[in-house]
């Protein structure tokens, strides 16, 4: 999910590698790790790392009822 800033595109190439790594406690919560490789337009490679927390599927309905609060409050 991208949240916010400037010009957060670039012409990518698929398939690229990842790998991700999380610790789960009984499905309430993980933490993650994990890196992508991003193989560019110009033909170059970089590599980006990511960090997180993943919550279990006992917050999903609770997620999306927060997105419709959301989505109702900047609706105009």
């Amino acid at each position: 999910m991208l949240i916010g800033g400037e010009k957060n595109y670039t012409t990518l190439r698929f398939p690229s590698a990842t790998a991700d790594i999380a610790l789960n406690w009984g499905d309430r919560v993980a933490v993650l790790v994990g890196v992508d490789q991003l193989r560019y337009g110009s033909g170059s490679t970089g590599w980006e790392g990511h960090t997180g927390l993943r919550f279990g599927t006992w917050l999903g309905p609770l997620g999306v009822v927060a997105l419709v609060i959301l989505a109702g409050a900047t609706y105009n």
